[in-house]
């Protein structure tokens, strides 16, 4: 997932469709508020090699509390993603009950869909 403030861009990544390759370049553009999930180590030395924002403002700050915005999110934490206030693949839901209705309402949202035959085949 990533947000950029600026140019009020939401992207949401689905699994199997080749989107980190377009977050990655997405980062080029990001700026100190943006919302930067972090990737798989491989895909996080290509960003920094290109010299763009790595994973930044994606935990819970020490004020905010962490509250349970989703009745299917009330289970314990099981892994220490399920502790971030934004993660790699959110669910739209939960993303925009992080966001608040004021960004989610306003911004773009952008997501790739890939070929239901290519998506079968890839998985």
């Amino acid at each position: 997932m990533i947000v950029l403030h600026e140019p009020k861009i939401i992207v949401l990544k689905a699994r199997k469709v080749a989107s980190t390759s377009f977050e990655i370049a997405l980062s080029k553009f990001a700026t100190e508020n943006s919302i930067i999930t972090p990737i798989t180590e491989n895909d996080e030395n290509i960003r920094k090699e290109l010299g763009f924002r790595g994973p930044q403002n994606y935990k819970y700050t020490d004020g905010e509390s962490l509250v349970i915005d989703n009745p299917k999110d009330s289970k314990k934490f099981h892994d220490e993603r399920d502790s971030f206030k934004f993660y790699n693949h959110i669910s739209a839901e939960n993303a925009k009950c992080r966001l608040g209705n004021v960004i989610w309402n306003s911004y773009t949202k952008i997501s790739i869909i890939r070929n239901p035959f290519e998506y079968t085949v890839s998985i």
